[in-house]
């Protein structure tokens, strides 16, 4: 299965790209004396949408300074599907169509001429996704064409709607429009028996507005990123990388960010590792200092201790110093929710589909939310990227259910290393916890009988050791990450016994979208709540 997807310029900002799907009526509904006016709205739009993008690749936007790319999403069904492509071509729009069955067997749709126009469209086309969409008599199953319609949405970034405004049955225009709202997906409506109507439909209330004023502070809300995020767009994409290039223009992505995320990471728990073992280590020194002072020693010189504690605390200082102005702790999570992010679109691409956005949970504070560029830059780099085009035939199927099976036991394998280190990781630093707050007690209880500076001293610096393999402990979450880890392996096992090899049992099309999601979801859920952990774990002196 390859990857036939386009590279991406990891060393510069997101191409800006705006994706305009299309669901409207099909003969009779739609009334053909009414297609001249039609176009003219449907121009009207285009044009609006197009003049839009245009303004965001200026200086200073975010995005990288190249047109913009503009796509229509079209089943290419007769009557508005088709007429909105006729128009995008004429704007220089690329064509991406997902088909509710196999083009030769969709083709069976329409009569001769209307045929021939259909595959003139598609030849057009950038990307053609055909679904496996089953016939039912002389049409195709709702189920086909519901399937066709909701990988337009999930494909689009606005909808056009040529619509009467009445429900419909299934699969239908209506339930179309009404899926796009609860998807938050902005809707401009024209309405099929009175074309001079373009009602704008808010994703949140439903409720008309004045389109263009509308369409165009959704789009903004959508597609440009604030101004205090653009800088950390900037700083991620200029990043030095050493990691090769290689043709899947997704995994090059995610092993992009995987490489970042590595790194701040190495440097953050290099630094409070640091910070934890200079801490006692200034105690120490303190300590050493008054057990000179009291038995009056000169073996040494007075001074030498003080400086060394001197040494440690303003060696704490400046790890801390370097490790909160180069951010290293919000460079690891940034790149390490988008190196997830793109793990999971991954997967999901061989069958077009597309993961959420991984957020932060509601409860989080607002202020911890807004400088949040990551789901911007993710939607950015999905929105840019060239459809795939692929057939879902059997075969396909068969392969994709082996590549889903391996990334299932891949991510299983994952976790179960990971947990069992940090379960040993955290079971010897609760044991040495426990040595030296044990030697303290012992200390203190021989200092009872027998008050020497010597065992004095020991009564303070080994708790001071002790707190410090306690507070690594709490630092690295390795108990509560252990245990979440575990709990990953036996989700995953669970998929694994629902999801068997090919020859065993293959599953359909909607089987395994179905799974990949879950499988998707439950790992953008697990990497919610690490980021929501773990974010409040910055450097502290100590």
């Amino acid at each position: 299965m390859p990857p036939a997807l386009a590279p991406v310029s990891l060393n510069e900002s997101p191409t800006c790209a705006l994706r305009i799907g299309v669901v409207g009526h099909r003969p009779p509904k739609f009334l053909e004396d009414k297609a001249p006016q039609i176009r003219t709205a449907v121009c009207e739009i285009l044009t609006f949408a197009r003049a839009f993008s245009q303004d965001l690749v200026k200086p200073d936007q975010g995005y990288a300074q190249r047109p913009p790319i503009l796509r229509i999403v079209s089943s290419l069904a007769e009557g508005s599907d088709r007429l909105v492509a006729e128009e995008g071509l004429k704007l220089v729009f690329k064509l991406h169509c997902p088909l509710p069955a196999f083009r030769d067997d969709y083709r069976q749709d329409f009569a001769p001429s209307s045929a021939e126009k259909f595959d003139e469209l598609l030849n057009r086309a950038e990307a053609v996704f055909e679904l496996p969409g089953q016939r039912a008599g002389k049409w195709l199953e709702p189920a086909a064409y519901e399937a066709a319609g909701r990988m337009t949405l999930a494909a689009s970034d606005m909808l056009i709607a040529i619509w009467d405004g009445e429900p419909g049955e299934r699969a239908g225009t209506g339930q179309m429009v009404h899926e796009a709202q609860q998807a938050g997906i902005p809707t401009v409506t024209i309405n099929s028996e009175n074309p001079a109507q373009i009602v704008f439909l808010s994703p949140t209330t439903g409720s008309p507005a004045s389109w263009r004023d509308a369409l165009h502070a959704a789009l903004t809300t959508a597609l440009q990123p604030p101004a205090s995020m653009r800088g950390r767009v900037a700083e991620f994409v200029n990043e030095s990388v050493t990691v090769p290039a290689g043709d899947d223009p997704i995994a090059a992505q995610r092993d992009h960010a995987d490489w970042i995320a590595g790194r701040y990471a190495d440097l953050y728990r290099r630094a409070y590792k640091a910070v934890y073992a200079l801490a006692p280590l200034a105690v120490l020194c303190a300590v050493a200092g008054l057990w000179l002072l009291i038995n009056k020693s000169d073996a040494v010189p007075e001074w030498l201790f003080p400086l060394l504690e001197l040494l440690c605390i303003l060696a704490i200082l400046l790890v801390t110093r370097l490790g909160r102005r180069g951010r290293w702790h919000e460079r690891w999570l940034d790149a390490r929710v988008l190196a997830e992010q793109f793990r999971t679109w991954a997967f999901l691409a061989p069958i077009a589909q597309t993961p959420p956005t991984s957020r932060l949970p509601p409860y989080v504070s607002t202020k911890a939310t807004q400088g949040d560029w990551t789901g911007w830059y993710f939607r950015s780099r999905v929105r840019e990227q060239r459809p795939r085009s692929a057939k879902l035939t059997p075969e396909y199927l068969a392969e994709y259910q082996r590549q889903l099976l391996d990334v299932i036991q891949g991510q299983a394998r994952h976790h179960a290393t990971k947990g069992e280190g940090r379960k040993r990781t955290y079971e010897r630093m609760e044991v040495a916890t426990l040595i030296f707050f044990g030697s303290t007690a012992l200390a203190c209880g021989f200092h009872l009988v027998w008050p020497l500076a010597t065992l004095g001293a020991l009564t303070a610096a080994l708790p001071a050791i002790g707190a410090a393999f306690e507070g690594l402990q709490a630092q690295g979450e390795y108990q509560r990450l252990s245990e979440r880890a575990e709990g990953m392996c036996h989700f995953f096992a669970s998929i694994q016994s629902r999801l068997p090899e090919p020859k065993v049992r293959q599953l359909t099309y909607t089987d395994l979208a179905q799974l990949a999601h879950e499988v998707s979801g439950v790992m953008l859920d697990e990497l919610s709540d690490w980021r929501n952990l773990v974010r409040v774990r910055i450097l502290h002196p100590v």
